[in-house]
């Protein structure tokens, strides 16, 4: 019992050593991180606000401990916090084109998805559709050198096996030409043999001296046995000469596989690099069309959106204005010295504020409301101008009589 305890005793400050090492350096707080929640969106007023959430996480300390009269923090496993932020913000057309600088940055930092939450393509800022052109053409050439890198690969592995193929070819060639080769070396061989049994002269002296030796070398039964054996070996070297033949074809048939192969690839590879040049080119092109929302407030020359004027920089325009319904081209002219003002107190949005257009609003329907109506300003200076602008308008829209106008225009 008393060994037991000063081990325990050890085995407890090794424990707290390390507790305490483990918890010296330790992150108690981490980055704050941002999520878009929602985005409530108004049209007409261009009004959003958009709802963040920010989460942190931390570590609090649950307890001390003690180590060579001094106190130590111990720190708790990861906590998190989570609270709302609200934002709110008009996207005019001049905001939206500058959202990703916004001075803002938590607008800035989610302004791809703000613009994605507005869902209407009407008012995609050009930098988010360049962004979109060059994501889309990514994702194409991506595919493209993942396919000719796949195509790579495979003709590769043709290539190696037909190569691997050819390797066993040529050493089984090699094999079947020293076979080859012995046998028309023993044909040679059987070829002497019998070419000097038919030199030597018949002679029973010589027969009788060795013993009937020389008898037994030129008797006609061993050029028999010559010539069955030389021919034996002949016809295993011309059996082995086609099979040579045979394999010598295999090869020239492999080597026109390699070549249609390596043709193969070339001519893949090459429309994928065409692809490529194609697609580069035809970005270019695409982002080259792409133009950024209107800004600013249009010239006299014709008529545009009655729903851009909200998205508009606010310029004071000293003017007349033309408000004409796409549906059965009736139109009100106007004049005033401020003519974004003016509009916007007619209409809200595209929604009309003023009784003389309701009534075709209204009865209209719902897919055409929001482009029911379009506008035409047209910049002018002085008094006499306007009333001249309005009147001669008034007459060459014939918004009197068939149209808007309650008169005929100023005096």
């Amino acid at each position: 019992m008393s060994n037991y305890l000063p081990i325990k005793s050890t085995i407890n400050a090794i424990n707290r050593e390390n507790l305490i090492e483990s918890n010296a350096n330790i992150k108690t707080k981490s980055k704050p991180v941002y999520s878009l929640k929602h985005v409530d969106f108004t049209l007409n007023s261009r009004m959003a606000k958009i709802e963040l959430v920010c989460t942190e996480r931390y570590r609090t300390i649950e307890r001390y401990i003690t180590q060579n009269y001094q106190r130590y923090p111990i720190y708790s496993d990861w906590k998190s916090k989570s609270k709302s932020i609200t934002k709110s913000i008009k996207l005019t057309n001049d905001v939206l084109e500058s959202l990703p600088k916004h001075n803002d940055p938590l607008i800035c930092m989610f302004s791809t998805e703000i613009v994605l939450a507005l869902k209407n393509e009407e008012l995609l800022p050009s930098w988010f559709i360049k962004n979109r052109l060059h994501d889309e053409c990514s994702i194409k050439l991506d595919y493209l050198h993942s396919r000719k890198g796949q195509l790579n690969t495979e003709s590769s592995h043709i290539t190696e096996t037909y190569y691997d193929r050819l390797l066993l070819i040529r050493s089984n060639i090699k094999d079947l030409e020293v076979k080859r080769d012995k046998h028309d070396h023993r044909v040679k061989r059987c070829s002497k043999k019998i070419e000097k049994i038919q030199q030597n002269k018949k002679s029973v002296v010589l027969v009788i001296l060795t013993f009937f030796i020389y008898y037994f070398l030129n008797s006609p039964k061993r050029t028999v046995r010559l010539c069955r054996r030389k021919s034996i070996y002949e016809q295993a070297s011309l059996d082995i000469q086609t099979n040579i033949q045979d394999l010598q074809q295999e090869i020239n048939a492999l080597n026109g596989k390699i070549a249609i192969e390596k043709q193969h690839y070339e001519e893949q590879t090459q429309k994928i690099t065409n692809e490529v040049v194609r697609l580069k080119t035809a970005l270019k092109a695409d982002i080259n069309k792409v133009r950024p929302l209107v800004v600013e407030c249009p010239d006299d020359s014709g008529f545009i959106p009655m729903k851009a004027i909200g998205g508009m920089k606010y310029e004071r325009i000293v003017g007349c204005y033309v408000i004409r319904n796409r549906e059965n081209n009736k139109c009100y002219i106007g004049q005033s010295k401020d003519v974004i003002k003016r509009l916007k107190q007619h209409f809200r949005g595209t929604v009309p504020n003023n009784i003389v257009f309701a009534e075709d609003y209204y009865s209209s329907l719902p897919e055409k409301k929001d482009v029911l109506f379009d506008v035409r300003i047209i910049r002018l200076q002085t008094k006499d101008e306007l009333d001249a602008t309005e009147k001669e308008m008034i007459q060459y829209y014939d918004s009197f009589s068939n149209g808007y106008n309650g008169t005929a225009g100023n005096s």
